[in-house]
């Protein structure tokens, strides 16, 4: 099995399974990191991903792939929110085919900020045509890393991000946030 990263859009492929592989598992990584810092050890060496390098052993009728997207905090210009993101991602996941017939089902690994946009795609999805309804169908479970579902604690946050463009965005993360009270009800 090849343990080689590729490409595709904002997913990574982690490894090359089967073609005959069952399912599909996409990590969605965290606020301002790298696709792959979500699923990395702390420190220098970043050498080792374990859903690249543990998973597709552990569980090898599945094809691994994690999903990125720029929440880039410090000299950030981008005016995206949650919602944005949560659009991102459901086109991505369009666009790669799992609003096919024939796809296969699919998980997820959702880190941080990650868990967060899974929910709101779930609810667009949930809302949305019989495309959206087909998408929903393929979803078989997810597991949430870190979710800050009732908020965080974000001064620090705020400290980094000043006045920029994206201080809304880091402000309905807070545990003072509607938002995330809307998102979990």
């Amino acid at each position: 099995m090849s343990r080689q990263a590729v490409f595709t859009s904002s997913l990574w492929l982690l490894c090359v399974a089967p073609p005959d592989h069952t399912h599909d598992c996409i990590a969605i990584s965290g606020l301002g990191s790298h696709p792959f810092g979500s699923w990395q050890p702390k420190g220098d060496d970043k050498s080792f991903l374990w859903i690249r390098d543990t998973l597709p052993d552990t569980f090898p009728g599945i094809r691994f792939l994690t999903y990125g997207y720029d929440t880039t905090l410090t000299d950030s210009r981008l005016f995206q929110n949650v919602v944005d993101l949560a659009k991102t991602l459901m086109m991505a996941m369009e666009a790669n085919g799992w609003a096919s017939v024939g796809t296969k089902p699919v998980f997820f690994l959702a880190h941080s900020l990650g868990g967060i946009l899974l929910k709101q795609m779930l609810i667009m999805l949930a809302d949305d045509s019989n495309r959206a309804t087909f998408m929903l169908s393929i979803i078989e479970g997810a597991v949430f890393f870190g979710t800050p579902s009732t908020g965080m604690p974000i001064p620090q946050l705020l400290a980094m991000v000043g006045d920029q463009s994206n201080k809304d965005f880091v402000e309905c993360l807070s545990d003072q946030s509607n938002f995330l009270e809307n998102l979990e009800t």
